[in-house]
């Protein structure tokens, strides 16, 4: 049988540990992640974005005109479900 290390993402993601130590190391991973993708859009290489997701949107904070559409679009959805009463 393998031994486990625990307190690394890789053991969190693959090895589907759930112990504080690599939960906290997945997190710590995916933060890391999140940021380095900020950096590259802020830097203005968008070589890495799947423009017109959502992921593109919210995590990777692009603006350009499609990543927009789909926003726009994805909230005239949203109000459109609410009702009169919840909207204000």
């Amino acid at each position: 049988m393998q031994q486990v290390k625990h307190g690394s993402a890789a053991t969190y993601e693959s090895g589907k540990c759930r112990c504080e130590e690599c939960r906290a190391a997945g997190m710590q991973a995916r933060r890391r992640q999140r940021q380095r993708r900020r950096e590259r859009v802020a830097a203005g290489d968008a070589s890495h974005i799947a423009h017109g997701t959502w992921a593109a949107y919210v995590t990777d904070k692009c603006r350009c005109d499609v990543c927009r559409a789909l926003k726009s679009a994805y909230m005239k959805s949203y109000r459109s479900k609410q009702g009169p009463a919840q909207r204000g």
